[in-house]
C-alpha cells in the first residue's frame, strides 16, 4: 500500500476497531506470526482509517511465546493530523513454531470510535539484497 505521505507501508497485518479500545492506555495485542519469518527489522505502522476519535501509541512490543524481543517507545498519533506512527522492532533470529504477537500501549481520544489497520514492512530476503 502506498502511503499518502509518500513510501510503501507494506503489507496488512492487523487492524483495530472500537471494541479493543479504551480512554485510558491498555495493551492490546494481534497474532502476527504469519508475518515473522526472518531475521531484522520489522517496521510496523499504525494508520488511521475511521471513526471520531483516533489512537494515541506510546510503546510497541514484539512478543516471542508472550516474552518481549523488542519494543520501539515513543508517541504516535494515529488520527487526523496523524505522525510518528511507524515503529521499528528488530529480531535477531525467528524460532520455528513459535507464536509472534505484537502489543501496542495504546488509547482512544475522547472516546472509542476508532478503525485503522497495521501496516507492516519486513526486512528483505536474504536471497534478495
Amino acid at each position: 500500500l502506498e502511503n499518502p505521505g509518500g513510501g510503501d507501508l507494506g503489507r496488512t497485518v492487523a487492524a483495530w476497531k472500537p471494541s479493543e479500545l479504551s480512554e485510558q492506555f491498555k495493551p492490546i495485542k494481534w497474532d502476527v506470526t504469519k508475518m515473522v519469518n526472518r531475521a531484522g527489522d520489522y517496521v510496523f505502522t499504525f494508520n488511521y482509517d475511521s471513526g471520531a476519535h483516533g489512537l494515541m501509541i506510546r510503546k510497541v512490543t514484539l512478543l516471542r511465546n508472550g516474552e518481549e524481543v523488542s519494543h520501539d517507545e515513543h508517541t504516535g498519533w494515529a488520527g487526523a493530523g496523524q505522525h510518528d506512527t511507524a515503529y521499528t522492532l528488530k529480531l535477531d533470529k525467528p524460532t520455528k513454531g513459535a507464536k509472534y504477537t505484537l502489543q501496542a500501549e495504546a488509547r482512544s481520544d475522547g472516546g472509542t470510535d476508532s478503525n485503522g489497520t497495521i501496516y507492516v514492512k519486513q526486512p528483505p530476503r536474504p536471497d534478495r539484497k
